[in-house]
């Protein structure tokens, strides 16, 4: 994450420890940001109270204090094996094929345990 928030302090003190990471793997984590980012913004577009209470959403929005979505999530997917990625890439396209939104069932599922009953009465509480 730092790459994108602190750039100056990741390459001098972080990047040197590091292994990179191949082009076909960097673009495979894409691939399933890609997607992620897709769902996000559509839960914002029809959550929009609910969305606000989110991180920001992509990586041009990274600030030192903030680090987005995108930012997050690629950072995250950095740390996975690659056997683990590729089993998270084939759940990210399981829920595409059957246009399910992870964002969506990610947050639903948040404010059931907040007590809410829906995605909508949350939304109202706002």
């Amino acid at each position: 994450m730092m790459a994108s928030t602190a750039p100056s302090i990741y390459q001098r003190d972080l990047e040197p420890y590091l292994p990179v990471l191949s082009e076909q793997r960097v673009a495979q984590q894409e691939r399933i940001i890609a997607q992620q980012l897709a769902w996000a913004r559509d839960f914002v577009n029809r959550y929009p109270r609910l969305g606000a209470g989110m991180r920001v959403l992509e990586t041009a929005q990274d600030t030192e204090e903030s680090t987005s979505f995108e930012t997050y999530l690629r950072g995250e997917l950095g740390t996975y094996s690659q056997r683990t990625l590729d089993l998270y890439q084939q759940f990210v396209n399981d829920l595409a094929s059957k246009q399910e939104n992870l964002t969506e069932q990610t947050v639903r599922n948040t404010v059931r345990l907040s007590g809410f009953d829906s995605l909508d009465e949350a939304e109202q509480a706002q």
